[in-house]
């Protein structure tokens, strides 16, 4: 009795729909077992994807499907489809793809990592090439890659997903070469609006929006067909790409900034393309603190970088001390999407804290960086980021070509690292935590899980509360998306023990 009242002492005065104890004790269990445990993460409500790039998502049999009666030619040269004219040979015409195994093999290995390759240049000269040689499929058959990528995150139990994509890449690059390079940003972004930015901007949105109703009219929302993807919520970070001269970054980040100033459905920007490049690696400085110049013009909007996705292989140390750092004390990105040479930097320990002591986020992926880094097992940075309290969340980056899905990434963590249930539980109340979705967080204290005191009063996770709790979250996107997960943390850990005895 005495230890009993001892223990209802020290309960807070919040409380929770369900209990983790058992449900943690079953997981130290399954990991004995690696199928079982596949299959309790599969069952597992994962919050979303916070670093999710809509071009290498979907899966090149689905690929392959869609194209079908696209009048596309398949072009191996290039790893990607031409327009189908006279000169496309019968092997190639995609319009026969159902009659022809050999090219439909072909499609599928070279639309994915699953060649095997004699180094890692030359996967990751593969990797980059897919994006270039499918971008005319991905611009005609946009909806239902979207609608596909959607209801597979349904079906891994996720809720969320923030995903990176670009539009009108070739506008923006000769956009850019109209420019003349200056260090005055200024005068420069003087320049770049007498261009036609605007006109550029608009049809980037329209395209957007596009897109997106058109994938949930695939799912068929709204109707009695509608599959369960509907209820995923998806929002976008617009891209630049970083590998362009200087005057084409920054007419990219322009538009990047103006697209998610002006569209509720982008929320931020992101910087992608190789660091090592010889564009990347020699601007990189000039390039954050041309994101920072543009965050001052338009400070609502989101910033989150590919930082530090990099490794000795190949890269100097010269390009692996600040790119961490840089990305948030300069360009202020308040999330990193890899941050894989946080190790190698000169003031790797103090960006840790600092990462800490900001809340700054940190996505790991780790599919994508053995794939294309070779860094895996001990090389990899999560328990060196976990060690210093540092918020972290996994996510999948291209899980098509890269062959992958957001259970199979909380597999390889747990697996590797020997991560406790918290841990992982953590890692998922973190997405919607550090997600960019507009309104206040329902955590006080994300870390220890501490509710705002609107909401201290009442039962987290349970049925939608009244009082002073519905009204936080009637004004709060972000707090509602994490209320909602807390409902199916709740409902899965009443459940996961019995289904799995």
């Amino acid at each position: 009795m005495r230890t009993l009242l001892f223990i209802l002492v020290l309960l807070p005065s919040f409380l929770f729909a369900s209990s983790t104890a058992d449900v943690a004790q079953l997981f130290q269990q399954l990991k004995k077992n690696p199928q079982a445990l596949r299959l309790f993460l599969l069952q597992m409500p994962k919050g979303g994807e916070l670093h999710y790039h809509w071009d290498g998502s979907t899966y090149p049999e689905n690929m392959a499907y869609d194209i079908r009666d696209s009048g596309f030619c398949y072009n191996a040269s290039i790893l990607g489809v031409d327009s189908d004219d006279k000169f496309c040979a019968k092997a190639n015409r995609l319009n026969d793809l159902a009659d022809n195994p050999t090219l439909y093999q072909n499609i599928v290995n070279n639309w994915s990592l699953t060649t095997d390759f004699s180094n890692r240049i030359e996967t990751n000269q593969h990797f980059f090439q897919f994006f270039m040689g499918t971008e005319p499929v991905v611009e005609k058959y946009s909806g239902a890659m979207l609608a596909d990528e959607i209801q597979r995150a349904a079906n891994q139990h996720e809720d969320y997903m923030e995903m990176v994509y670009i539009l009108d890449v070739p506008q923006m690059i000769l956009l850019g070469q109209q420019l003349n390079f200056t260090p005055d940003f200024v005068a420069l972004n003087n320049e770049v609006n007498k261009t036609g930015i605007s006109s550029l901007v608009d049809d980037i949105n329209t395209s957007t929006t596009h897109d997106y109703k058109k994938a949930y009219q695939n799912m068929q929302c709204g109707t009695a067909q509608a599959q369960s993807g509907c209820h995923v919520k998806v929002r976008f970070l617009f891209s630049a790409l970083r590998s362009f001269p200087p005057a084409t970054v920054f007419a990219e980040l322009a538009i990047a900034f103006k697209v998610a100033d002006t569209n509720p459905l982008v929320l931020g920007i992101d910087l992608v393309g190789p660091e090592n490049d010889y564009n990347s690696s020699r601007d990189y400085t000039l390039q954050m603190h041309m994101v920072h110049f543009f965050h001052t013009l338009y400070p609502k909007v989101h910033i989150r970088l590919h930082a530090g996705e990099l490794s000795l292989e190949e890269a100097s140390p010269n390009f692996m001390r600040n790119h961490v750092s840089q990305a948030i004390n300069i360009a202020g990105a308040t999330r990193i999407g890899h941050g894989v040479d946080i190790a190698y930097e000169l003031d790797g320990l103090k960006t840790l804290k600092e990462m800490a002591r900001k809340h700054i986020c940190v996505e790991q992926l780790l599919t994508s960086n053995e794939k294309l880094l070779d860094i895996k097992g001990a090389d990899h940075p999560l328990p060196l980021y976990l060690r210093y309290h540092v918020p972290v969340v996994l996510s999948t980056d291209d899980e098509g070509i890269l062959r992958t899905t957001l259970t199979n990434e909380f597999y390889k963590a747990v697996t590797r690292y020997d991560l406790t249930y918290p841990q992982i539980k953590a890692m998922v109340r973190n997405v919607p935590t550090y997600s960019f979705l507009p309104g206040k967080s329902l955590w006080k204290n994300a870390a220890q899980t501490i509710p705002v005191n609107a909401c201290k009063a009442v039962i987290i996770g349970g049925k939608t509360p009244s009082g002073t709790c519905a009204d936080f979250l009637s004004h709060s996107e972000k707090a509602r998306m994490q209320w909602r997960l807390e409902q199916q943390l709740s409902a899965f850990e009443q459940g996961i023990v019995g289904q799995m005895a």
